[in-house]
């Protein structure tokens, strides 16, 4: 499971990672964070992304090909 979130006040997109990851879930990721991003009126290196995943376990391969 992927969340995201944004705090447009320090140009940051804050994503929380926990569990297996599908596929899916990492596709559906990027499009948040762009998707935050766009809100922000920012554009691609004009944000800081931080990324949780105290609560990630290892993940497969092609899970971390798709990242």
């Amino acid at each position: 499971m992927i969340t995201v979130a944004a705090e447009p006040n320090r140009k940051l997109v804050f994503a929380r990672m926990s569990g297996f990851l599908s596929i899916e879930e990492v596709e559906q990721f990027s499009r948040e964070e762009q998707g935050a991003v766009e809100k922000m009126g920012l554009r691609s290196g004009e944000h800081l992304l931080l990324i949780d995943t105290g609560n990630a376990v290892i993940q497969a391969q092609q899970v971390i090909a798709a990242f």
